[in-house]
C-alpha cells in the first residue's frame, strides 16, 4: 500500500532461509528456535523454566494457533512418525529406547533420572544440546524422510495445512533467529548455527558466502531436494537427503572433538576439570555415538567410555584425547566424511593443537 505495508493476502508465501528460497510459508515452523532463545534465557538453577521451554513451548504455533508445536513434541514423535525411517531406527536401536532424545533431554532439564544429582551448569549444557542435536536433528531428517514419502506417494501437498516437507526441514534446520541469506553472521541457535559456531574452531569457515563449507554443502543440497522432488524425482532426492544427513554430522564430531581436548584431566586446571566440560562432552557425544557405533562398535565403545557423564559415570578422558581423536578419525569415511571435513582443532592463534591433526589430506 502507500505506506509500504503488504496488503492482506498478498503476502508472498515463500521466504528467504539462509539463501534457501521456501516454496511455502514456513515462518510458523521455524519460530521452533524461539522456544530455544527462551531455554537459553533461563537462569542455571532454573530447571522449571528450561523444562518448560522444552516441553510447552509456545514460540511455534500450527495452523489458527491452537495447537503448539514444542521441542518435546519432536523427540516423542518416533514411534508414531518415524519407525520406518532408517537414521530413527539406528538412533532409537542404539540406545534401546523409542524416547531417547526425551530419554535425555527432559532428565537434562529437570535433573533427574541420569543426571539427577549433576551441577546446574552441566544441566544447562545437557538440556539445550539435548534439545537441538537430538531432538530437533532428528525431526530434521524426518521432514526430509516425510517429503520423500511423498514425492513417492507422487503428493507433495499431503502434509497438515499442505505445507511442503521438505520446507519444513529446512526450517526446523535454520530457525527464525538465523538471517535470511547465506553467510549472514546472526546465525540463530538451532543446528544451522553449530555449523557456523565450529567452523572458526576447526578451520573449515571456507564457504564461498563466508560460511562455514559444511552449511555451504548442506544449503545446496537443500536447494537441490527441492528441485528434485518438484520433477518428482524421487530416489535423486534421496540422495540430497543423505548427503544432507552426513554433513550434519561433521559439526556435532567437532563439537566432540573441542571438548575431548577441553575435558582431558591433562588440559584442566589441577588435572581437575569442570562439570561444564563434561557436560559439553558427553552431549555431543551423545549425539553422534550411534552413527558412530554403526560405523564401528569398538571405535563408540572406546568414545562412550572416555565421554560418558551422568550421575554414575565421572566424565573422565581417561585413555586421553589424542587416543580417542585419532580412533574417530579411522570411521570418518565410513560416516560418510572426510577428515577434511571436519578440520583440526585450532588453538589461539590458528595452529592445531597435536593429537588434533587431520589425518588426510588433498592431493
Amino acid at each position: 500500500d502507500a505506506d509500504g505495508n503488504v496488503y492482506p493476502g498478498m503476502e508472498p508465501s515463500c521466504q528467504s532461509i539462509a539463501g534457501y528460497i521456501s516454496g511455502t510459508d514456513v515462518s510458523e515452523h521455524s519460530q521452533i528456535a524461539v522456544d530455544m532463545t527462551t531455554m537459553e534465557a533461563c537462569l542455571a538453577d532454573d530447571t522449571a523454566c528450561r523444562t518448560a521451554a522444552y516441553v510447552e513451548g509456545g514460540g511455534s504455533v500450527k495452523g489458527s494457533g491452537d495447537d503448539i508445536r514444542t521441542i518435546r513434541g519432536f523427540a516423542l514423535s518416533g514411534p508414531s512418525k518415524m519407525s520406518e525411517e532408517p537414521w530413527y531406527q539406528l538412533y532409537s536401536a542404539y540406545w534401546d529406547d523409542e524416547a531417547y532424545a526425551d530419554t535425555f533431554t527432559l532428565n537434562a532439564c529437570q535433573g533427574t533420572g541420569q543426571f539427577a544429582g549433576l551441577d546446574d551448569t552441566a544441566l544447562t549444557e545437557l538440556c539445550e544440546k539435548g534439545a537441538v542435536y537430538q531432538a530437533i536433528f532428528m525431526y530434521v531428517i524426518h521432514e526430509m524422510e516425510d517429503a520423500i514419502a511423498d514425492c513417492r506417494a507422487s503428493d507433495l501437498n499431503s502434509n497438515t495445512d499442505s505445507v511442503h516437507a521438505w520446507d519444513e526441514a529446512v526450517a526446523f534446520y535454520v530457525g527464525s533467529e538465523a538471517g535470511a541469506e547465506a553467510g549472514a553472521a546472526d546465525y540463530g541457535n538451532l543446528v544451522y548455527a553449530l555449523a557456523e559456531k565450529r567452523c572458526a574452531n576447526f578451520g573449515t569457515c571456507t564457504g564461498a558466502q563466508g560460511q562455514s563449507a559444511v552449511n555451504e554443502k548442506i544449503m545446496a543440497s537443500f536447494a537441490e531436494g527441492q528441485a528434485l522432488l518438484a520433477t518428482y524425482d524421487c530416489d535423486g532426492a534421496e540422495l540430497s537427503k543423505e548427503a544432507i544427513v552426513k554433513q550434519m554430522l561433521v559439526p556435532q564430531m567437532q563439537g566432540a572433538l573441542r571438548y575431548l581436548y577441553q575435558a582431558d584431566p591433562a588440559n584442566c586446571d589441577g588435572g581437575e576439570c569442570t562439570a561444564k566440560e563434561k557436560a559439553e562432552l558427553w552431549a555431543f557425544a551423545a549425539a553422534v555415538l550411534p552413527a558412530v557405533d554403526a560405523a564401528s562398535p569398538a571405535v563408540a565403545a572406546q568414545f562412550r567410555a572416555n565421554s560418558e557423564y551422568t550421575t554414575a559415570s565421572p566424565g573422565v578422558v581417561g585413555d586421553g584425547y589424542a587416543v580417542v581423536a585419532a580412533a574417530l578419525q579411522e570411521v570418518y569415511s565410513t560416516m560418510g566424511f572426510s577428515c577434511l571435513d571436519v578440520g583440526g582443532l585450532l588453538d589461539a592463534d590458528g595452529n592445531v593443537y597435536p593429537g588434533m591433526e587431520p589425518s588426510c589430506q588433498s592431493i
